[in-house]
Order: C-alpha cells, then sequence, then structure tokens
C-alpha cells in the first residue's frame, strides 16, 4: 500500500452479470488501485481495460460513432436517448474489493452513469473508462459517483472507508 494514495484492493469487475476474465493481481499492477476524486475517468491496466471493453461492445447493441474528440479512439455509441434510457442500452459494472476479514467482499454497482460520459452528439454516449498501460488502476470521479450514492445502502462506502483507514493507519 502506498501512504499517500486512497488505495484499495479490486479483485474482480464483472459486466452485465458476466465477469471479466483476468486475475485479481493484473489489478494491482504499478501502482495498484486507487481511488482518485481529482481525475473525471476512470484507467484500468491494459489487460484489465481491454476485456471490460470487449465485454461493453459485446453488451451493447447500439450504433458506434466516432468519439467527440478525434485525436482519441474514444468507444461511443449513438441512439441511446437521455439520461433515463442508459440503463436500457449498457450494462451496470460491478467492480468487487476484497473483504476485510470477517466481512463478505465488497461490491461496487455501476450504473451506466457511473462509467459513460454524453457525447457532444444528443443521444450518444462513450465509455468513460481508458487503458492506463501497466501503470495501475486509477477509479476517478465519474465512478466515485456511484460511491456517494451507496450511503443510502453503506455497504461499499463503509468498506471503502474501512480500506482506505487501514492503507493510512488513522481514522478518517
Amino acid at each position: 500500500m502506498h501512504p499517500a494514495y486512497y488505495q484499495v484492493e479490486l479483485i474482480a469487475t464483472v459486466v452485465g452479470g458476466n465477469k471479466v476474465g483476468v486475475s485479481p493481481r493484473a489489478y494491482s499492477t504499478g501502482y495498484g488501485a486507487v481511488f482518485d476524486s481529482g481525475t473525471t475517468f476512470s484507467y484500468f491496466p491494459s489487460s484489465v481495460f481491454n476485456e471490460i471493453k470487449k465485454a461493453v461492445v459485446n453488451q451493447v447493441h447500439l450504433s458506434s460513432v466516432a468519439g467527440p474528440d478525434p485525436r482519441y479512439e474514444d468507444l461511443c455509441y449513438a441512439g441511446a436517448g437521455d439520461e433515463s434510457d442508459l440503463s436500457k442500452h449498457f450494462p451496470d459494472i460491478v467492480l468487487e474489493f476484497k473483504p476485510l476479514p470477517g466481512s463478505p467482499s465488497a461490491k461496487l454497482i455501476l450504473h451506466p452513469m457511473n462509467y459513460l460520459f454524453a457525447h457532444t452528439r444528443p443521444g450518444a454516449y462513450c465509455l468513460g473508462i481508458f487503458d492506463n498501460g501497466s501503470t495501475g488502476t486509477l477509479l476517478g470521479k465519474l465512478l466515485l459517483a456511484a460511491v456517494s450514492s451507496c450511503i443510502a445502502t453503506a455497504l461499499p462506502l463503509s468498506y471503502v472507508i474501512l480500506q482506505v483507514e487501514s492503507s493510512f493507519g488513522t481514522n478518517l
């Protein structure tokens, strides 16, 4: 664990009910899995990103469109309608974290608005998860909105706080 980061042990990703085929060790590549509220999007090691992207592509049946910035190869889809329609077209993504001793596994459910960003084209959305090479797993603030929504359910949020506390050796 790095003392300056909000680090967690991510062990699995499930896209639309299908677990992506990577080892739990893949998430700890580089600096490991880190929450970063100062970064908008989320970045995963190449092996994890490629599996997540493949799973999304296999489950989304909309027309793909070029991203809003031609300098990047964003994965974008048109025809999704507005935010209230996204769950009809895009799967939930579940992040599973290593449980604390004596605790059940902690899962953070990401609904489409927790991992997509709106395209400049009305009704189009893009995957807000990107390839981070071998640097590590960076969980950005778009995804962290799901954590704040967990206040109502308390399960993943309490786990995340406990993991952060144990990383720093202090109570937050």
